[in-house]
């Protein structure tokens, strides 16, 4: 429960950052670049975007903070419990995680770091 209180907080405080962030962004605009994409659409884009990225953080500040505490957890009941096991069960993990990570910068090995040139 505490969990969620934090981690809204903690998004509803990066929203209202952003918000106004991009509100004094939107003030710093011209009047004709204003009316060239309309006020309505400016007003649109910074409340439905802003709270999908609201949504987005809470989100993430809930899931994936949590899921390094439940994997040390289990690895230290897993060592408790039959240490022969934990240990298979570390080595097989290993392997994978490491498979897996050197596969994806073989994919990708070839594509620029920058697309913008820079």
């Amino acid at each position: 429960m505490w969990r969620s209180i934090f981690a809204a907080k903690a998004a509803v405080g990066f929203a209202a950052g952003l918000r106004q962030a991009l509100f004094r962004h939107i003030q710093s605009l011209s009047f004709g670049d204003v009316d060239q994409v309309g006020s309505s659409t400016l007003i649109t884009r910074l409340a439905s975007d802003t709270n999908q990225l609201q949504a987005a953080v809470n989100m993430a500040l809930r899931l994936f903070l949590r899921s390094p505490f439940v994997v040390l957890g289990a690895m230290v009941m897993a060592f408790t419990i039959d240490v022969k096991a934990a240990l298979v069960f570390v080595v097989v993990h290993s392997i994978i995680i490491n498979r897996y990570f050197r596969c994806d910068v073989c994919q990708y090995s070839d594509v620029p770091p920058c697309a913008g040139g820079t």
